[in-house]
């Protein structure tokens, strides 16, 4: 029933962990989404790249996910989750205006060019590969919460949290989506009739501004205190219970 929905929300909720993990996930779905959104006007208007160039770009993500799925069961072995999740948040946040810093130095390719497609390229690879090992480590993170909640309430939380994880995923779309759309209404954005300002502006908030956004999620992790050597203590302890 809707009432007993609410009372395993409740206790589920009253958890700190939870709490840390609902918003820290709430904020970098707001940065990386509207990052994310904005990913093909950028591509399109401020680094003037055709449809064929982008292309280009794929299989970077696909290389990205493959070392991502081998480097992140070796890391969490050897570092705690947290740790993990900060250090992804601190490598997407300053790759993120990297190739744009680099651009307001010069010491970019040609626009529109495929040096510079193989040069963002390079960025990308590193940022993608933090960003799916941060996400993997933080979904990790579900069961050593459910556990937690488990001792404290006596009922595992799974579903509410798995439910939560999913509920992120489709905020990351939604808030991505709305707030590029804020951003281009703002600036008054024509596909058709765009001015170098306006494609700068767009390149300005995927960059410096998303690295600026990830600040928030950053402080919310750190204060994450369920470390692996408290995990085990909680599997200790409802073993004994059990």
């Amino acid at each position: 029933s809707l009432m007993d929905i609410l009372k395993e929300l409740k206790i589920a909720v009253g958890n700190k962990s939870f709490l840390i993990f609902f918003f820290g996930n709430l904020f970098l779905s707001l940065a990386w989404g509207l990052a994310n959104t904005l990913t093909l006007f950028v591509n399109t208007y401020f680094w003037e790249f055709e449809a064929t160039q982008i292309k280009y770009f794929l299989p970077i993500y696909l290389l990205a996910t493959l070392a991502a799925f081998y480097l992140t069961p070796r890391l969490v072995s050897v570092f705690d989750k947290r740790c993990l999740v900060l250090i992804s948040i601190v490598m997407v946040g300053l790759l993120s205006p990297a190739a744009f810093i680099m651009f307001n130095l010069g010491l970019t390719p040609e626009k529109g060019s495929y040096q510079l497609v193989f040069f963002i390229s390079s960025f990308l690879l590193v940022l993608i590969t933090f960003n799916i090992i941060g996400i993997m480590v933080r979904d990790s993170m579900v069961g050593d919460i459910a556990d937690e909640v488990e001792l404290q309430s006596g009922k595992r939380q799974e579903g509410i949290l798995f439910a939560t994880v999913g509920f992120m995923q489709k905020l990351n779309a939604g808030l991505g989506s709305f707030f590029a759309g804020q951003v281009l209404s703002f600036i008054n954005f024509d596909r058709l009739n765009h001015t170098t300002e306006q494609a700068y502006t767009l390149a300005f908030v995927q960059g410096p501004i998303t690295t600026l956004l990830m600040i928030v999620p950053f402080i919310i992790f750190y204060k994450y205190s369920l470390s692996a050597d408290r995990h085990k203590e909680i599997i200790q302890s409802l073993k004994a219970k059990n």
